[in-house]
């Protein structure tokens, strides 16, 4: 799991949390209403005609607002609950895309892109990483520049060594050809005397 997967499932878990609350006024606000509909038709046994259709409408009214109350705090859940989840995948978003960056950076230079730089400019801690790894491939470039000169001169030098090492070699080829007509030139004047 990445760190911005870690961050979301954190701050779901808040809002879950929050939605849990909420959820729980709600069981409380039915319960509240439940317990007046108990008491309401224990009272109506006691009223007459004219008190009770006062009462019944009163208790209707309450019924209503009690569903308007609901109503409200339902919309409002799913309103907190969507706006929760937009605050915290910008929230998750800001800490998580430097990470990112920096990564794909850095995967780029093991791969030998060694010219690579992050463009992180926050002043924080992921600011602070974004110089050190660019002072870093800054340092493998210049090491990389100064490896492949080293290379290239040292090259040059084999090549140079390596010519003259051919030309020293064709002359003593050169040299035995000339010891051989000698030697049969001579050797056969003296070894046919």
């Amino acid at each position: 799991m990445n760190i911005r997967s870690q961050l979301f499932a954190s701050y779901l878990a808040l809002v879950l949390l929050g939605a849990g609350t909420w959820l729980f006024l709600i069981v409380e606000v039915k319960t509240l209403a439940r317990t007046h509909e108990e008491y309401e038709r224990m009272e109506l046994s006691s009223f007459s005609d004219k008190t009770l259709s006062k009462h019944v409408n009163e208790s209707q009214i309450f019924d209503e607002s009690l569903r308007r109350v609901l109503d409200i705090v339902a919309a409002g859940i799913v309103a907190w609950s969507v706006l929760s989840v937009i605050v915290i995948w910008r929230v998750s978003s800001r800490f998580t895309k430097p990470i990112l960056d920096l990564k794909s950076a850095m995967q780029r230079v093991a791969h030998g892109e060694s010219s690579v730089r992050t463009t992180i400019a926050s002043r924080d801690e992921f600011g602070e990483l974004s110089e050190a790894f660019n002072r870093m491939a800054e340092e493998l470039e210049g090491n990389r520049v100064s490896i492949e000169k080293r290379v290239a001169v040292r090259t040059a030098e084999l090549e140079q060594m390596n010519r003259i090492m051919m030309d020293r070699e064709s002359k003593m080829i050169e040299l035995k050809g000339k010891i051989r007509e000698f030697e049969q030139h001579y050797g056969n004047a003296t070894g046919g005397n």
